[in-house]
């Protein structure tokens, strides 16, 4: 086995500085590639490898929530077809069903949020910050100036 979904859990580990959002697509791209790998394999061959899934995808990132429904999600389409051959069937139905939620989650947000930005309202990506290096009593950035050397312009 391959266990690109273990470097893909391992990546998630390290990723410091994406938002959730983005770290959760990713924890549900590693469970595909979970299922990619362990289709066909029967109940109580599945209960380990979905073991280690779920510790590292907990253990990466405890503190982001959706991680540990995403888990549990997954757990609980196993137990959907207790030793049934259709175990796997269950895992695959749940997290399709998670991601799904997921999205619709995501798109209700984003229509929300749409919904209150005024038409024709000018909006800046530049930071507004009462903080400044020289209201701080920091000073600022030294001022660029022109070489001595340099040609009038």
């Amino acid at each position: 086995m391959s266990h690109d979904w273990m470097s893909l859990l391992r990546q998630i580990g390290r990723d410091h500085r994406s938002g959730a959002s983005m770290l959760l697509g990713q924890a549900i791209e590693a469970a595909r590639l979970f299922l990619v790998e362990t289709r066909g394999l029967s109940r109580a061959r599945l209960t380990a490898p979905l073991r280690r899934f779920t510790l590292g995808l907990t253990q990466g990132q405890p503190s982001l929530a959706p991680f540990l429904t995403l888990a549990n999600a997954m757990w609980q389409g196993l137990e959907k077809h207790p030793a049934t051959s259709k175990a796997w069937e269950g895992l695959h139905d749940s997290l399709v069903q998670y991601a799904d939620g997921i999205d619709g989650g995501l798109q209700a947000t984003v229509r929300e949020a749409a919904r209150l930005v005024r038409p024709r309202s000018i909006t800046s990506s530049r930071p507004r910050c009462a903080w400044s290096p020289a209201s701080s009593g920091m000073g600022g950035l030294p001022r660029r100036t022109k070489s001595p050397n340099a040609s009038p312009a």
